[in-house]
C-alpha cells in the first residue's frame, strides 16, 4: 500500500487485506466489510470525541442517547467505499455553529463543534489503496477458478454458529440433533400468536374453496408427523407463559411447483414479521458450507458412466429437546449433519465413497461420474449404506447405464421419464 502525507510524500507500507463483521451494541445487527485494511495502529486522535454530557445542553440533541464506551484508541475508520453504512438515517441541525447528529444504520454520529473553544490541531485522514499488480492477479485467478475455495477465517458471527453447534450436537438413534444458532440465547421473542392465527384463517378460507388442494395438503401434514419431522404440541404446552419461554408460531401456506402440479409442499415461513421482529433475524446465518455448484457440474462431467441421486425428504432442525418438534429447513443446518456425518464415518468406507459425499453434494442433488460400471455399483451400495446410518436415504437415482439401473430397485429410479441414453 502507498500513502501520501498532506506534503506530498509517499510511503510505502505492507498491510493485511481482510473481511470484517461489524455489529451495533444495541440491536446486534452484524454488516459485513469486506477488503478492508489492516495494519497494526491507526495514528488517529480521540481529542475531538464527544459524550452524552457535551450535548445535554443542547435543545435539538437533548433525546439522542450516545453510547458512552471506555476507549483509548481507534481500532476502524469507514470509508465512503462502504457508504450504505454512512447513510443518514435521521438528521438534527440546530443554530448555525451547533453540532449536526446523523443516525446511520451503526447509530449516532456527530458533525461539528461542540465546545465553545476551538481545538488547537486539527486532523485530516484519508486513505486510497492500491493493491499490487501481483495481488490482483492472484485474486483474478481465484475468482477464474470454479474449484478454488478461499480458506478464509471464520467471522465472529460463523463462529458463533460453529461454536454453539459443537457444544450441542448429538446423536438421536440415527440422526443428529443441534441448537438452532440463535443470536441470543434465550431468544427474545414477542407473542406472535394472533399473527399466525390470522394466517391460519385464510388458509382455513382458501382449503376450503379447493377441495383437491385441501386433501394434499392435509395429507403433506400428516406425513410431516408420520416421519417424525413434526409433532402435535401437548396441550399443556399451549398455555406456557411468552414472556418465560422463548415461542414462536410458524404460519404455513401450500407451495406448487410449476412443474409439478399434482404435488404440494407444506412451507413454513420463517420470515412473516410481527411488530417488526421476525424468526429468520433472530438466528445467524452461519458458514456456507455448501459444494459450488459449478466445481460439483465439472466433477460430473469426468467420468464415463454418470449417477445422479438426491436426498430423500427434507433435513429438519429441532431446539435442543431430545425430542424436540421440526422448526424449519435451514440449509445451512443440513451442511452440518452433512459435514459431521463424515467426520464420524470415513474410517468405515471407500474414500472415494467419503469423497463423493464431501465433493459431489450440492444441497439435496448428487452429481458422480465413475470409469466403469462395476465402480458405480460398488459406490452407489456404499453410498446408501453410509448415509443411512445417519438417518439420511436416497432416491430418484438415474444412469446412463442400463445394468446400473437395473442393480436398483424400479422404486428408487427416478419418476419422470429421463432424457437420457442408456448404454450397457
Amino acid at each position: 500500500m502507498e500513502l501520501t502525507t498532506l506534503p506530498g510524500d509517499h510511503v510505502e507500507e505492507e498491510v493485511t487485506v481482510v473481511d470484517l463483521d461489524v455489529g451495533t451494541l444495541n440491536s446486534g445487527k452484524t454488516f459485513r466489510l469486506t477488503d478492508v485494511i489492516s495494519r497494526e495502529k491507526l495514528n488517529v486522535s480521540l481529542d475531538n470525541g464527544v459524550t452524552s454530557s457535551d450535548i445535554r445542553h443542547m435543545l435539538h440533541l437533548r433525546d439522542v442517547t450516545l453510547v458512552n464506551v471506555d476507549v483509548y484508541q481507534v481500532d476502524l475508520i469507514i470509508g465512503s467505499d462502504h457508504a450504505h453504512l454512512l447513510i443518514d438515517v435521521e438528521t438534527r441541525s440546530g443554530k448555525e455553529g451547533e453540532p449536526i447528529a446523523t443516525r446511520t444504520p451503526l447509530g449516532w454520529a456527530m458533525f461539528g463543534p461542540t465546545k465553545k473553544f476551538k481545538p488547537k490541531k486539527a486532523s485530516t485522514y484519508f486513505a486510497n489503496s492500491t493493491l499490487s499488480l501481483e495481488k490482483q492477479v492472484e485474486r483474478f485467478w481465484k475468482l477464474d477458478d470454479p474449484l478454488y475455495k478461499e480458506e478464509t477465517d471464520l467471522s465472529v458471527s460463523d463462529s458463533k454458529v460453529i461454536s454453539q453447534w459443537e457444544s450441542s450436537i448429538r446423536r438421536e438413534g440415527p440422526h443428529y440433533s443441534l441448537w438452532i444458532p440463535f443470536k441470543q440465547r434465550p431468544p427474545q421473542m414477542l407473542n406472535n400468536y394472533s399473527m399466525a392465527k390470522h394466517r391460519l384463517d385464510l388458509l382455513g378460507k382458501r382449503l376450503s374453496k379447493d377441495s383437491e388442494l385441501r386433501e394434499k395438503y392435509v395429507q403433506g401434514i400428516q406425513d410431516s408427523v408420520e416421519k417424525g419431522h413434526a409433532e402435535e404440541v401437548p396441550r399443556e404446552q399451549l398455555a406456557l407463559d411468552h414472556r418465560k419461554e422463548a415461542i414462536w408460531y410458524l404460519p404455513h401456506h401450500p407451495v406448487i411447483h410449476p412443474r409439478k402440479p399434482g404435488k404440494v409442499r407444506v412451507v413454513y415461513d420463517c420470515s412473516a414479521p410481527y411488530q417488526g421482529v421476525l424468526l429468520n433475524v433472530l438466528i445467524r446465518q452461519g458458514p456456507d458450507l455448501m459444494n459450488k455448484l459449478i466445481a460439483v457440474m465439472l466433477r460430473f462431467r469426468q467420468g464415463t458412466y454418470s449417477i445422479y441421486v438426491r436426498y430423500r425428504g427434507n433435513v429438519y432442525a429441532g431446539e435442543g429437546a431430545p425430542r424436540g418438534p421440526g422448526l424449519s429447513t435451514f440449509p445451512l443446518v443440513g451442511g452440518r449433519r452433512h459435514h459431521q456425518t463424515i467426520q464420524d464415518l470415513q474410517n468405515d468406507f471407500d474414500v472415494k465413497t467419503v469423497q463423493t459425499v464431501d465433493k459431489n453434494f450440492y444441497v439435496d442433488d448428487c452429481l458422480k461420474s465413475v470409469v466403469s460400471k462395476e465402480e458405480a455399483m460398488r459406490l452407489i451400495k456404499q453410498l446408501c449404506e453410509l448415509l443411512s446410518l445417519r438417518g439420511f436415504g436416497l432416491t430418484k437415482f438415474i444412469s446412463n447405464s442400463r445394468r446400473v439401473m437395473m442393480s436398483l430397485p424400479q422404486t428408487e429410479w427416478v419418476k419422470r421419464e429421463p432424457s437420457v441414453c442408456c448404454g450397457e
